[in-house]
């Protein structure tokens, strides 16, 4: 643990909250804190929850920097749902805590360990945004990186060598009984083997 919780308990009360809002407390089991009234220095249960949210901050930013320092893209890291909104959560009794801090300046000393948790928590949620930007950028990397392995072996399974006996199709045909022309040039009008081949060609057909 980073600190541990000490001295009295305080109760949280549930306030009335927009439905979706609500459904993704329940789904991710947050607590819904009563922060409309003013911190009175008590560490309760908001002080004990931000304990929690900057050790899981802490782990987050060390998966997030060990998978940036690792030279693989074999699994692209995904940022948590819910890790988000407990972040939010958390940042919500930061400034709940911090508002006591801004009123009584001499608190600091009192409650030296709610201020440095207050300190602790803004630093570690800093660095993990500079890491989320890293992420991303690696993970935009990763799927450019596939995409190129993958383009590349369409190639490479689909390409031809080139060979010495090979022909652009206007000069031969594969087939033995159509003969060759050279198509190069510019017709000059005058009538020959090219222009006697389409009418041929319509009197086999009719």
């Amino acid at each position: 643990m980073i600190l541990t919780a000490f001295g009295c308990i305080s109760g949280y009360h549930v306030d009335a909250l927009p439905i979706e809002k609500h459904d993704t407390l329940i789904k991710c089991d947050l607590p819904n804190f009563n922060l409309k009234q003013r911190w009175n220095g008590s560490y309760g249960k908001e002080y004990e929850f931000l304990i929690s949210q900057a050790n899981r901050l802490k782990e987050k930013n060390e998966e997030k920097q060990k998978w940036i320092d690792i030279d693989s893209c074999e699994t692209l890291l995904d940022l948590d749902e819910c890790d988000l909104e407990a972040q939010k959560v958390a940042k919500s009794v930061q400034r709940w805590m911090g508002d006591f801090f801004r009123r009584y300046r001499r608190a600091k000393k009192a409650r030296q360990a709610a201020y440095k948790l207050m300190k602790l928590f803004d630093q570690l949620l800093r660095k993990s945004s500079r890491l989320d930007h890293r992420v991303k950028d690696k993970s935009e990397r990763c799927k450019e990186k596939i995409y190129d392995i993958y383009d590349e072996t369409l190639l490479f399974t689909t390409k031809e060598e080139p060979t010495s006996t090979f022909l652009s199709r206007s000069t031969r045909s594969l087939c033995q009984d159509v003969p060759t022309f050279n198509l190069k040039g510019r017709w000059d009008f005058k009538t020959g083997d090219e222009s006697d081949f389409p009418v041929k060609e319509t009197e086999k057909v009719s």
